[in-house]
């Protein structure tokens, strides 16, 4: 934590005590009360050689070039809509 100087009087003068008596009224929000953003989950995928070079092989069969990761997304998806009309 930096270290500071005590304020000059000027400037604790500048501030009203109803300006004061204000914002300490306003108070704030609770750490509870913010939305807490859901953040991607990482982790690490170990897949077979002849997987690897089969999805490899769709992928460079495509119009439009996809990545690895995009390819292994879309099949997720896949998956999970079909089980879900299970």
């Amino acid at each position: 934590m930096a270290v500071s100087r005590k304020p000059k009087e000027e400037y604790a003068q500048q501030i009203s005590d109803r300006d004061l008596e204000e914002y300490l009224r306003k108070g704030g929000s609770t750490a509870k009360a913010r939305a807490v953003p859901v953040k991607d989950v990482r982790f690490s995928l170990t897949i077979p050689a002849a997987i690897c070079k089969e999805l490899d092989a769709l992928r460079d069969s495509r119009t439009l070039k996809t990545s690895r990761h995009k390819w292994v997304l879309e099949a997720i998806v896949e998956k999970i809509e079909r089980e879900r009309m299970d």
